[in-house]
């Protein structure tokens, strides 16, 4: 792969931040790099993506395609309210015991938990 400044500059911010979008990768280098644009930051992300160097999944807090620095199949969590995304470990007996309840089959690498953060800034308790 290429590996221009711009192209360092995206991978560098996205492993800062962990999960990103394009948009909040674009909106972190345009002052470093003024002429970037958003095809730009799509075009090398999507190259990223293709190499195996980051990961992609969609958000079910927004729909939004989030990158995700750490390319090894893993599962998130997603609060809710604010949208953050976190990483969470889960035992292979977790994810058996969670299909078996639910009866399905599923790729276990792609499970999104999602719920409120304990200490969410935007969740107001009923």
């Amino acid at each position: 792969m290429r590996m221009t400044p711009q192209t360092k500059a995206t991978l560098q911010e996205l492993k800062t931040r962990r999960h990103a979008s394009n948009l909040e990768l674009l909106t972190a280098l345009q002052p470093t790099f003024p002429d970037i644009s958003a095809t730009t930051i799509h075009r090398i992300t999507k190259r990223l993506v293709d190499e195996k160097q980051i990961s992609m999944f969609m958000s079910p807090h927004d729909g939004s395609m989030l990158l995700d620095a750490n390319p090894v199949p893993h599962y998130h969590f997603i609060c809710q309210a604010c949208g953050k995304v976190r990483d969470i470990d889960l035992s292979v007996a977790i994810i058996d015991e969670i299909k078996k309840a639910a009866g399905i089959s599923f790729r276990s690498e792609s499970l999104i938990i999602t719920g409120i953060k304990a200490d969410c800034p935007y969740y107001k308790a009923p």
